[in-house]
């Protein structure tokens, strides 16, 4: 059954392509169907994006990042906050596009673009308040200045399950801080991202700054950006689907549930009562709390854990 003509009307209305340096262009595998979780059919197709037009974004997110990096806090928080403010303009249109490509209530959907606009809010306002810090030498014959500069390019994966939240909650912070970025939404609901990747575009964010890409194949589309040493930081919310060997090079962040076995054939670090969802920090100021794992022993109950570990690293 074809859906509504004002529900196509929604679909229809956002880009379908990659978006890459600021400019939209097809993918070099073609297309990927985007389905309606409620009937099984086919909303739309998207670009399926290949390993070098991967590589293309993070190229873009490089070049970009060497002026970006420059741009006066106040300009980056003011592009936040017309992206912002489109956000809650088109909310109703936003959420029934939720709805279509992911499933939940209309309701729920509203919801979730209005916590999603709320990052881009809150960072709005954080851009201009990135502060140093300045300190007498415990010696008390120097100073010492703490700077904080951007890292450089990042590289997100968002989930099916809240399409535009996760992403705005790590676009975000990035805008505001001057770092740039890949992102790739999960190939199940591609479509609120290039709606919000256009919403950017809109607001006057530089080309480059946000790229975004949809593919069919995660693992051949991410795994070599992930190791690129152009890519300064990873954040992904995702299902692991078990706990992995971690990349060369790479620091690897897993959640790990209540009572989920450990099935990695390395002894594992974990660090332990972290709140953080994707930042490697101690839980306390100066402190970090560490446990171990071996092959097969399950997380104590109420246990909130991130399993940690590097390359090279000796965790046995």
């Amino acid at each position: 059954m074809a859906i509504a003509t004002s529900e196509q009307s929604v679909v229809d209305s956002v880009p379908h392509q990659l978006y890459i340096g600021g400019e939209w262009r097809d993918g070099s595998a073609g297309t990927l169907p985007v389905e309606d979780p409620a009937t099984g059919e086919t909303l739309t197709e998207v670009a399926d994006a290949t390993p070098e037009d991967a590589d293309a974004a993070l190229q873009a997110a490089t070049d970009a990042f060497k002026d970006f990096r420059n741009m006066p806090p106040r300009e980056r928080g003011d592009i936040l906050r017309r992206a912002y403010d489109m956000i809650m303009e088109r909310q109703d249109d936003l959420a029934l596009l939720m709805t279509l490509e992911m499933g939940k209530p209309v309701a729920e959907s509203k919801a979730e673009i209005v916590y999603a606009a709320n990052f881009f809010r809150w960072y709005s306002e954080e851009a201009v308040r990135i502060n140093g810090r300045y300190t007498i030498n415990e010696n008390g014959k120097g100073r010492v200045l703490t700077m904080k500069q951007p890292i450089g390019p990042c590289l997100f994966i968002t989930p099916w399950n809240f399409p535009l939240a996760m992403g705005t909650r790590k676009i975000g912070p990035a805008i505001a801080t001057g770092c740039t970025c890949v992102v790739k939404p999960a190939k199940q609901t591609p479509l609120s991202m290039l709606a919000l990747a256009q919403i950017l575009e809109e607001a006057g964010l530089p080309g480059g700054v946000v790229n975004v890409i949809t593919a069919s194949s995660s693992g051949s589309i991410m795994q070599p950006l992930i190791e690129d040493p152009r890519t300064r930081e990873f954040s992904a919310s995702a299902s692991s689907g078990g706990l992995t060997t971690p990349l060369p090079g790479v620091v690897a962040a897993v959640a790990v549930q209540e009572g989920q076995a450990v099935t990695a054939g390395e002894v594992l670090m974990v660090i332990e009562a972290m709140k953080m969802e994707h930042s490697i920090t101690a839980p306390h100021d100066g402190e970090v709390r560490a446990i171990r794992f071996a092959r097969g022993d399950r997380v104590p109950e109420g246990s909130e854990l991130l399993s940690l570990s590097r390359a090279g690293d000796k965790t046995s």
